[in-house]
């Protein structure tokens, strides 16, 4: 379960650094739902989509198959 969070985490960071400027008292929300374990060997990639001005939806997959660790992703800022 600390390896899923820890992906959260990891994906909040980049939604930080890329969405708001690197800024996180701009962060309003986070939150995505967790959909598979993921192992410390697993290559992932974050994947993010601006919907509007502060709001991207993402999710995190394994780079290789394509399988989601985190999905429904919304990230909402300032």
């Amino acid at each position: 379960m600390k390896r899923i969070i820890l992906t959260l985490g990891l994906a909040a960071r980049i939604a930080v650094r890329v969405a708001a400027g690197g800024d996180d008292a701009r962060v309003k929300k986070i939150t995505a739902q967790f959909r598979n374990p993921l192992f410390p060997e697993t290559k992932v990639q974050f994947q993010g989509w601006k919907i509007e001005e502060g709001k991207v939806y993402y999710r995190v997959i394994d780079k290789e198959t394509g399988k989601p660790y985190l999905n429904n992703g919304l990230f909402v800022y300032e």
